[in-house]
């Protein structure tokens, strides 16, 4: 569980079709806040609100405040961000303190945000929600299609749309970017590729992660071996508009987590609380930062030729004299 406010960030994307303006849908929203006097129950409130009623440990619920709509900035769309709040029983408290007991000691409460923009389809909307966990997915997803259901009978909830997904050429693309030109678009560059996942033909994975650099003779051979699959990758990327130096691991899928403690901004925003950072954040990296580097990716007319000959090629340098001195072919050459 993660929340916008504190913890880590862990975001995954959202697409939601609902004939109601992003107005419309937070003032639904109020109209079913959570409260905390009818343990267990659902329900939501602001992402302001404290998180100290999250911990493992505590009994007494928030006074939640409201889902808002935070106006356009030069960088981000007008965004309706709101907290989903869930009591999840605790099996165990119930056996030990029996079915009579107090409620809110037999159920712990979660919470995840959601950030929400209007997309260029009418009646569109898209964003995140802060959980990669597979069960506060599952459980989230019913949640919000049972709110918007309410809100409008013919909308959609989508969790894993294949809009969102990362090819695992992108990864590649990225190694060649950091290898050589890390300048990936306008005011936008790559600082360093962190840590790079593969997994190969028998889905036997390998995860360098001390640093995805091309002279690593394990990632050189992942490079040249074929049906090897990339991803995810932990990177850095700099936003001189946004000031910002922010760093993030990739997903296959399209989810990420923001590595709050490497990402820096400069200027006025350096000294940004914690509740108000993760915030800020997450706004810049879902509508300013991933979709520059997606679409640096997608219009690099150097990719994949000679783009792709090229990594190649560094590969084998790195490669050529450990096996040559053994005798053995490198991989992904003829006759290997």
């Amino acid at each position: 569980m993660s929340t916008l406010s504190g913890g880590q960030l862990h975001c995954s994307p959202i697409r939601i079709k609902c004939k109601r303006s992003l107005n419309a849908i937070a003032e639904s929203l109020k109209d079913e806040l959570y409260n905390g006097n009818k343990v267990p129950t659902t329900g939501w409130g602001s992402v302001s609100d404290d998180i100290e009623y999250l911990k493992p440990a505590a009994i007494e619920r928030p006074v939640v405040g409201h889902p808002d709509v935070h106006a356009e900035t030069a960088h981000t769309p007008r965004r309706l961000k709101a907290r989903y709040y869930w009591d999840a029983a605790d099996p165990a408290a119930t056996r030990w303190l029996g079915d009579s007991a107090d409620k809110r000691r037999t159920n712990h409460l979660r919470a995840v945000d959601l950030v929400l923009a209007e997309a260029v389809e009418d009646h569109e909307f898209v964003g995140v929600v802060t959980t990669r966990n597979d069960d506060e997915l599952d459980y989230v997803e019913r949640g919000l299609r049972n709110t918007f259901t309410r809100i409008d009978a013919s909308s959609s909830v989508r969790l894993d749309s294949l809009d969102t997904a990362i090819a695992s050429e992108f990864y590649l693309w990225l190694l060649h970017r950091y290898d050589g030109d890390q300048r990936l678009s306008e005011g936008l560059s790559l600082e360093i590729v962190r840590s790079l996942s593969s997994e190969d033909g028998l889905s036997r994975p390998t995860s360098l992660k001390s640093g995805a650099d091309i002279d690593r003779v394990e990632l050189a051979a992942g490079v040249l071996s074929a049906p090897n699959r990339f991803g995810p990758a932990q990177f850095a990327v700099q936003d001189d508009a946004l000031e910002l130096a922010l760093e993030l691991e990739l997903h296959q899928d399209g989810s990420f987590k923001i590595v709050v403690s490497k990402s820096v901004y400069d200027g006025q925003l350096r000294r940004l609380p914690r509740e108000l950072k993760g915030q800020r954040l997450v706004d810049d990296a879902v509508f300013t930062i991933l979709p520059k580097v997606l679409s640096a990716y997608s219009s690099d007319k150097s990719w994949p030729n000679p783009g792709y000959t090229q990594l190649k090629r560094r590969a084998r340098e790195v490669l050529g004299p450990l096996v040559s001195s053994a005798g053995e072919s490198i991989p992904g050459e003829v006759g290997a």
